[in-house]
């Protein structure tokens, strides 16, 4: 958004195209922070939907429908596996022959954010809410290129 100034939307682009917009989404914008860069990306997808005009009615301002919605999972796939795509890097996914980049999150930490019901959050469930809640504390585990860099004791 911030080399453009403008929203790309690159849900039902040309995979050219697609490709072109992938790769800024790995340089991390205005934070460092997966999680951070994946949030940003559903608000201005949510934008997009709901349209910043308030003097039209929605359905004017709206530039794309509620059935195109960015999901926090599909935020995460596009800043990673797509991203590392756009770069021509095997890195965004945890397949053989791909880096091994990674973070373990324990969602147990008390005093933070992320409340994770296991009785009633769906795996989909604790995953949206790690995207939105995860703090730095809840990130026990880092590794990098298979080798672990970071861990929290």
């Amino acid at each position: 958004m911030y080399f453009s100034d403008a929203v790309s939307a690159a849900r039902g682009a040309r995979p050219r195209a697609a490709r072109r917009h992938r790769a800024p989404t790995v340089s991390g914008g205005p934070s460092a922070s997966l999680f951070e860069v994946c949030r940003s990306a559903v608000s201005v997808a949510r934008l997009l939907e709901s349209g910043t005009d308030p003097l039209l009615a929605r359905g004017q301002r709206a530039q794309r429908s509620a059935a195109q919605r960015v999901t926090p999972v599909e935020a995460f796939y596009v800043t990673t596996a797509l991203g590392g795509e756009g770069l021509d890097l095997p890195v965004g996914r945890l397949e053989v022959g791909y880096r091994f980049d990674a973070m373990v999150v324990d969602t147990t930490v008390p005093h933070t954010n992320l409340h994770v019901f296991p009785e009633v959050d769906r795996p989909e469930d604790v995953f949206q809410k790690i995207v939105y809640g995860v703090h730095p504390v809840n990130i026990v585990r880092t590794y990098v290129d298979g080798r672990l860099v970071h861990e929290r004791k």
